[in-house]
């Protein structure tokens, strides 16, 4: 069955986090909530680019054939841009991003 916040491949459980375009360029932490209820809090320190994901080991879906062992959590990240920008936001922009 389909879960509301998680994909799943395999043994891997796939979550996406949406951000907003700040938080891509400036690092967020994102908390994840987890299928046995514990909150994960994931941390993006680097610059969030498109196809940009975070893999943490171990905290996917129990394996068949080890139930000590899992798989992994992997977080897409879903960049939100800005629908507008004033003509101040972007120059102010242009100001402080290289070209």
């Amino acid at each position: 069955k389909p879960h509301p916040r998680f994909k799943r491949d395999k043994n891997d459980l796939v979550y996406t986090a949406k951000i907003s375009l700040l938080q891509a360029l400036t690092g967020t932490v994102v908390d994840v909530e987890l299928l046995d209820g514990r909150i994960l809090p994931v941390a993006v320190n680097d610059i969030a680019k498109p196809g940009y994901k975070v893999v943490v080991p171990g905290e996917g879906m129990p394996l068949a054939k080890d139930s000590k062992s899992k798989g992994n959590l992997v977080v897409d990240f879903d960049v939100q841009y800005p629908d507008v920008l004033s003509i101040k936001q972007k120059e102010q922009l242009a100001l402080v991003l290289p070209q």
